[in-house]
């Protein structure tokens, strides 16, 4: 393993993790205020936590899947949470490659944020306190 050579690896390889983590944290967030509908959410989780796991680069990495399916994941947000902050950090994307991945990292984040503002507002909504 070797460092960055460019300066602009590390901002990038950072802004990167920074998206990284609001897009978990969105996900779990959503995945939690699920619980204002659905009494037990672990399966939910666990299937959730199953794609993170698998589409993310966390059990092999992506750049060992065909073509075909690397693009497709390349548009699911689970690439973003892990593959793609190292990928930018080993400078595996660089360039024009990488800003693309950096903007698609940024619409998941706003997509995310997005669901999660609006179950929000709906669960508090349909939420009925008991007791006193």
């Amino acid at each position: 393993l070797t460092l960055p050579a460019h300066a602009e690896t590390y901002f990038c390889a950072f802004a990167s993790l920074l998206m990284a983590a609001l897009i978990q944290f969105f996900i779990t967030y959503t995945i939690a205020l699920a619980a204002f509908w659905i009494l037990e959410i672990s399966t939910i989780v666990f299937i959730i936590y199953s794609f993170e796991y698998f589409l993310g680069g966390q059990m092999f990495p992506v750049d060992i899947m065909p073509a075909g399916i690397q693009a497709t994941m390349k548009w699911l947000p689970f690439y973003y949470e892990l593959f793609c902050p190292i990928a930018i950090f080993m400078e595996r994307l660089r360039g024009a490659e990488m800003m693309q991945a950096l903007a698609i990292q940024s619409g998941w984040v706003l997509f995310m944020w997005a669901t999660a503002r609006f179950m929000w507002k709906r669960g508090l909504g349909h939420y009925q306190a008991v007791g006193g």
